[in-house]
């Protein structure tokens, strides 16, 4: 009886490790995916001007990744709807292709 015990734990324990051990890599793949298919907006949604480096912070709408030019626009963008968040991240998404096809 006590030896059915102690492979039922050993067997427990083991399954247990083997769970938590493939778990983090998994994690960081998707995490990675993830940000492989945000498309950079460097376009600032509220101003419409270029954002140099990294901005002042960014934030994720649908599948964009929009950088802002100034603590202040990440404010306002902050308090926008939804609907309004999309329509200026559509904007500046154009604007950054027309950009592009300047350059």
């Amino acid at each position: 009886m006590k030896t059915i015990l102690v492979l039922i734990i050993a067997t427990a324990s083991l399954a247990a490790t083997v769970a938590f051990a493939g778990t983090p890599p998994a994690r960081k793949r998707q995490k990675a995916q993830a940000a492989a298919t945000l498309t950079e907006v460097k376009v600032c949604p509220i101003t419409g001007t270029v954002v140099k480096g990294k901005g002042t912070g960014n934030a994720v709408v649908g599948k964009h990744r929009v950088y802002f030019c100034c603590t202040g626009c990440q404010e306002a963008f902050a308090n926008l709807s939804q609907e309004e968040k999309e329509k200026k991240v559509a904007d500046a998404v154009e604007k950054q292709k027309q950009m592009t096809k300047k350059g």
